[in-house]
């Protein structure tokens, strides 16, 4: 990318490169707030989360739901690598020297782990970061990827079993029924709660004093600034 180009509202890449050299000379709390706000904020709301406010106050309620769900999916494998300090190179996530990220809990047959996949990718967000954490468990984080990531990025439907309704006078984002096979309903309401609880509370507040984070959010800056 040129200098000019745009990556958070107004903000350039130029303006990156300052923000990071700023950092590298006094990388204390106040100034990582304002690059939190002016490049991480600016963006996922410019770019995210208003349009999926847009498609909310449609007065219609005839499957809304799902564009805002495709949308939040985005997100989860952007929060997660941004996270962790992955990249993505052509089919796999590659970590800050380029090396092939390698999954946890999959192996061939000799034994050697497999690349990390997209869905412990899903999994691992959902499990590991508040408030998500309350709602998912391994099992349902899974059945999320397969039945709702994959089903409507793939299918514009949700798998078997899944449903997407508001959940406006709900508790929880996932609700399963008590059936011998469970039914599960997805509350876009309370996920997009979940996720503005995310950013502004659990990431942020991790962001400003975790170095590991803040080392994380500059290899991913610097590569969407590529």
């Amino acid at each position: 990318m040129n200098d000019e180009t745009k990556i958070a509202g107004d903000k350039t890449v130029l303006d990156w490169k300052k923000a990071k050299q700023l950092l590298g000379k006094d990388p204390n709390e106040e100034n990582w707030e304002t690059i939190f706000d002016d490049f991480l904020t600016t963006r996922i709301n410019t770019r995210y989360l208003d349009p999926i406010d847009a498609i909310s106050n449609i007065s219609a309620q005839e499957g809304k739901g799902f564009s805002i769900v495709a949308i939040y999916c985005s997100l989860i494998e952007f929060f997660e690598t941004l996270i962790k300090g992955y990249g993505f190179d052509s089919r796999n996530y590659v970590d800050q020297n380029g090396q092939i990220i390698r999954s946890a809990v999959k192996r061939n047959p000799k034994g050697v782990a497999l690349p990390l996949s997209t869905k412990e990718i899903f999994v691992n967000f959902l499990t590991e970061n508040e408030p998500f954490d309350t709602s998912f468990n391994a099992t349902t984080a899974e059945s999320f990827y397969y039945n709702v990531r994959c089903a409507i990025l793939h299918q514009a439907e949700t798998g078997p079993g899944w449903y997407v309704k508001d959940g406006k006078s709900k508790k929880s984002i996932l609700e399963a029924s008590g059936a011998a096979v469970p039914e599960i309903t997805l509350h876009w309401k309370l996920l997009k709660k979940a996720f503005d609880d995310f950013i502004t509370k659990t990431y942020k507040t991790r962001l400003l004093k975790e170095t590991d984070l803040q080392a994380n959010f500059i290899f991913k800056w610097d590569n969407i600034c590529q």
